[in-house]
């Protein structure tokens, strides 16, 4: 949040507030747009998304760790196709909807914005939650392994097992499953 509100903390709280008879409005930006959501229709390629910006060593939050891990499931995943993109919001929400999965193991803790909006695109992300236990981040509380989310957090299980259920999430009839109920733990 960039702007500090001047009369409600918050719009819940706003019509328990007391406003003087000057105000008539209040403004909300939504921090999702309406361009981001869940169509059944849409079939998707075979592609794990992820975002240059928190990816690539050369990115905004980027890591060569990270970037190594991600390499690491492309060298052995090759029934699929790795994709990372700057976010731009003009093509942000079509290559989310095309895309199978999103990968969203950002080192500060995992799932902000952009893992946010795959999640309401009923996409399942292949996070690390290791890095939300780090930060102790709001994402320990919202991602759901097994159910949103593909925990790859190497404490959690073997790399060959994350590949696995990576292969097993993808069949068809599997992934419409975890896609919906994905969004309705979301």
């Amino acid at each position: 949040i960039t702007e500090q509100p001047s009369v409600a903390t918050n719009v819940i709280a706003g019509i328990l507030t007391q406003f003087g008879s000057d105000i008539n409005y209040i403004r909300h930006h939504p921090e999702h747009g309406d361009r981001f959501f869940y169509d059944p229709n849409i079939k998707p390629d075979k592609i794990i998304q992820g975002s240059k910006n928190y990816l690539h060593p050369t990115g905004y939050q980027g890591s060569q760790e990270i970037y190594d891990i991600w390499k690491k499931y492309e060298s052995v995943l090759t029934d699929f196709e790795f994709e990372y993109k700057n976010s731009y919001w003009h093509d942000f929400p079509k290559n989310i909807q095309n895309s199978m999965f999103f990968w969203h193991t950002k080192f500060l803790g995992c799932c902000g914005y952009t893992g946010r909006q795959a999640l309401f695109c009923g996409k399942p992300l292949i996070v690390n939650k290791q890095y939300c236990r780090i930060y102790n981040t709001l994402a320990l509380e919202y991602l759901k392994d097994g159910v949103n989310c593909i925990d790859i957090d190497p404490n959690l299980r073997s790399f060959e097992e994350n590949i696995e259920i990576i292969r097993e999430w993808s069949k068809d009839d599997v992934y419409k499953n975890k896609c919906e109920s994905g969004l309705k733990y979301t």
